[in-house]
């Protein structure tokens, strides 16, 4: 019997002059000194983001850190979440703030992403998409925004819907990060991926063998007006913060902030209107289709 039905072969690993690892040139590099310094988990994800198929790839260990900060990402970001599970019982995710959409829908799409990126070796584009997808996304803005429900009446849903997006992140991570998904996972209470057609826990007794998250059955959360609605808001959050650093104005500073855009745009922006307003932390907020930009 063969030991494996499939062989990926990848370029060669280049020192970051694009040369050859050889004894000669005393350019190689000991992986373990690498996993020592910045993880295992740092080490693998770098090849792994490094690589496209028919190209050799460069090694730069400077990148490693960066790969460690993502890692240190995870591990804070899901520290955070588990830190407010006081009350917590697993139950399906429902969709009550159009952050909630917008997230499912997203994440959807990276289920998707993933599971078509090992199905059809495209690694490098896939971990590279897993990234952004949790730093920026899940992360940035999902987390940020759903905090304030954490303290509110809708705590538990809030509660099942985060542990939700990062139950099934973390399963999405896993091949490109075992070390620290693992950990995570075995600290982290039943979602509703855990349970059976009766609504019983039935848990994996590890990451490594719990269930794949399937694209069909994330394939109901697509909602691309969702996702166009607070991509708008995004925009309008991310352009208020980006003039306060211009100007170097305090975070805390209050801005009057005036929109203007097509009457959908502007239908969309005001059904996230209370979304809006505490991130961008605005004094005002006036949107429309023929607002004035202000003289100044």
């Amino acid at each position: 019997r063969p030991p494996f039905h499939t062989v990926f072969i990848h370029g060669l690993v280049r020192d970051d002059k694009g040369r050859k690892m050889s004894k000669s040139l005393g350019n190689g590099i000991d992986p373990l000194e690498i996993a020592d310094k910045y993880g295992a988990d740092a080490l693998r994800f770098n090849l792994v983001t490094g690589n496209s198929p028919g190209n050799d790839m460069r090694f730069y260990t400077e990148r490693c850190e960066a790969m460690r900060n993502f890692a240190n990402k995870i591990w804070n970001a899901s520290r955070f979440l588990l830190m407010n599970m006081e009350g917590y019982t697993p139950g399906e995710p429902v969709v009550e703030t159009p952050a909630d959409a917008w997230m499912f829908s997203r994440l959807a799409k990276a289920v998707k992403m993933v599971t078509e990126g090992i199905e059809n070796y495209t690694f490098g584009d896939m971990a590279r998409g897993v990234q952004q997808f949790f730093w920026n996304e899940v992360c940035d803005w999902y987390v940020e925004v759903t905090k304030a429900r954490l303290k509110g009446e809708g705590r538990l849903q809030a509660q099942r819907n985060l542990i939700f997006v990062l139950d099934t992140s973390i399963r999405l991570m896993h091949p490109l990060m075992p070390f620290v998904t693992e950990e995570i996972w075995d600290n982290m209470p039943a979602s509703v991926l855990d349970l059976d057609a009766e609504g019983n826990v039935d848990r994996a007794e590890a990451l490594m063998i719990a269930k794949w998250p399937e694209p069909a059955d994330y394939a109901k959360y697509v909602d691309e007006d969702a996702e166009r609605a607070f991509e708008l808001c995004r925009a309008v959050v991310s352009a208020a913060r980006a003039t306060r650093s211009r100007y170097r104005l305090s975070p805390k500073a209050e801005l009057d902030v005036v929109v203007r855009a097509g009457a959908e745009d502007i239908e969309k922006l005001e059904s996230l209107r209370s979304t809006i307003e505490p991130l961008a932390n605005t004094a005002s907020l006036v949107m429309g289709t023929d607002v004035e930009k202000p003289a100044a």
